[in-house]
């Protein structure tokens, strides 16, 4: 058996290839569309040439039959596909032909299960058009499961809340604390025309490394088996070699796969590598803010207890002493952000202790704690994804033990919630709501940014001196207001720091198939 990552050969025969069954964790391809391109003018065996579309579809049938075979039980299978335009019989204009939903039929048949259908925005594809005709600028990326269990790791693509968290200050709880899932619409543009050197050398249509890198963090993790049938030049089986996956593949044309091996493998692996530095920046703004999401839940928690603790003083004056507590301080755990998984997309219940501040203890007040703890099951509560637990403190036991220092009032209007310094010592009676977090920027629902992009000479003029005082690219976007990747886009924009160059490699411009 070969050991080249992409094999020579026809993918009806993948059955055959010696490929062990249930051993590859996801398929991701893209089947030649029927007869509209011919890839080898040598090759008489390409799927779809000399075929009406029931021999194709029936292929494609015994294709995806071998694939289902091969595939783990939690395997997957994306398929990207476009309509096209059937020949007119008699004149005028030809029928569309919904291939990609024609394919998904075909794999459903063989025990595929469709399970998201994701619209490729690609801003060119076939360039058909005239009369009848609008102007395409989509796919289709199906994604199809083996079974009902299948890996799902939505936010690693997540979009961060940003502008879009209008309330995130007044109802943290609605916001998941690791972004927002990915959208079925992806924006992701091919080149146009005119970029390529020989270009009959290459292949019509490879897929963008974006395109492929989205499909592989979304339904694999690292050692997986990534498997292409229709590998063209090697696109699929170089960013996942590249992501620290096992790329294989099969391709008919041999020129393909050299093209592969010495071109295409070797410069996915570069690009993708000189983009490690962005990704971790994306990383890491991601996780600060899960880490503000999970603060504002625990001061909204603090904030409904007060709330609670002045109804009970309305409704009960001569039962449990509710009135007699003095303030409610927060106290979330230090590390945050150990709470927050991107990879797997799960997020834990930090332990945050709510203190009842009180000028002394009595059985009363340990039947308040108590009844309190009760009420933490219940909503709003048990909304806010948090451990929380009452704990009765007096306050000169409290302040021995925290400092008073680390105290913060907690305020709160219709579109933002913020922390303020308070001395203890300086004030008669302590404000009903405390918190230990001390969060070091107003927190808007709109991203704030205190540059006026449109005045460049004085954004570089405030930018060099806010470099200057920083430590770090997360300090000086603590600074600005800003992304740790937006402050480090500025810093290269503005010459102040160099760029991580992408190497790229030229390709022949997309156009079906892959």
């Amino acid at each position: 058996m070969s050991d080249r990552l992409v094999r020579q050969g026809d993918a009806r025969e993948l059955a055959s290839i010696g490929i062990e069954p249930e051993s590859v964790d996801c398929f991701l391809t893209s089947p030649p569309y029927f007869n509209l391109k011919r890839y080898d003018a040598d090759a008489t065996a390409e799927l779809g040439q000399g075929q009406d579309i029931d021999g194709y579809l029936g292929d494609l049938r015994q294709i995806l039959a071998a694939c289902h075979e091969l595939a783990k039980p939690t395997g997957v299978l994306w398929l990207v596909a476009d309509t096209f335009r059937e020949p007119a019989r008699t004149g005028g204009l030809g029928e569309l032909v919904p291939l990609p939903f024609q394919i998904a039929d075909v794999a459903r048949s063989v025990g595929w299960r469709l399970q998201e259908v994701v619209i490729w925005k690609k801003n060119k594809t076939l360039p058909y058009s005239g009369q009848g005709k609008l102007r395409n600028l989509i796919e289709y990326v199906l994604l199809l499961t083996k079974s009902q269990e299948f890996k799902h790791r939505p936010f690693r693509l997540a979009d961060r809340h940003g502008s879009a968290a209008e309330w995130l200050s007044g109802w943290p709880e609605r916001y998941h604390p690791l972004g927002k899932r990915p959208a079925n619409i992806w924006r992701i543009p091919i080149p146009t025309q005119g970029m390529w050197a020989h270009s009959e050398r290459l292949h019509f249509c490879p897929f963008p490394q974006e395109l492929v890198a989205r499909c592989l963090e979304l339904t694999t993790d690292k050692g997986d088996v990534v498997f292409d049938p229709f590998s063209g030049i090697g696109t699929v089986a170089a960013q996942a070699e590249a992501m620290g996956r096992k790329g294989r593949g099969l391709e008919l044309n041999e020129s393909f796969i050299e093209i592969f091996e010495q071109q295409i493998l070797p410069a996915f692996q570069a690009d993708w590598e000189s983009k490690a530095f962005e990704r971790g920046l994306g990383r890491e703004d991601q996780l600060r803010e899960g880490e503000t999401i999970l603060q504002l839940r625990s001061l909204k928690a603090g904030k409904e207890i007060s709330r609670l603790l002045e109804r009970w003083t309305l409704e009960r004056p001569r039962r449990a002493p509710a009135g007699a507590v003095e303030s409610v301080v927060v106290e979330p755990p230090e590390d945050l952000p150990d709470y927050l998984d991107i990879g797997e997309g799960r997020v834990g219940r930090p332990p945050v202790v709510l203190h009842l501040i009180t000028a002394s203890d009595s059985d009363d007040f340990h039947e308040l704690e108590r009844e309190l703890a009760i009420e933490l099951d219940k909503p709003p509560f048990s909304t806010f994804g948090l451990e929380l637990s009452v704990r009765l403190s007096q306050r000169s036991d409290f302040l021995g033990a925290e400092g008073d220092g680390e105290l913060h009032e907690f305020e709160q209007s219709r579109r933002a919630s913020f922390t303020k310094p308070v001395d203890v010592t300086a004030v008669s009676a302590w404000p009903r709501l405390l918190t230990t977090l001390a969060l070091h920027r107003v927190v808007h629902g709109d991203k704030l940014s205190p540059l006026d992009m449109a005045r460049k000479e004085a954004e570089r003029r405030v930018l060099t001196a806010e470099h200057a005082l920083s430590s770090g690219t997360a300090d000086l976007a603590e600074r600005l207001g800003v992304t740790q990747a937006e402050a480090q886009r500025l810093l290269v924009e503005h010459g102040l720091d160099e760029a991580r160059t992408a190497f790229g490699i030229a390709i022949p411009e997309p156009s079906a198939g892959s």
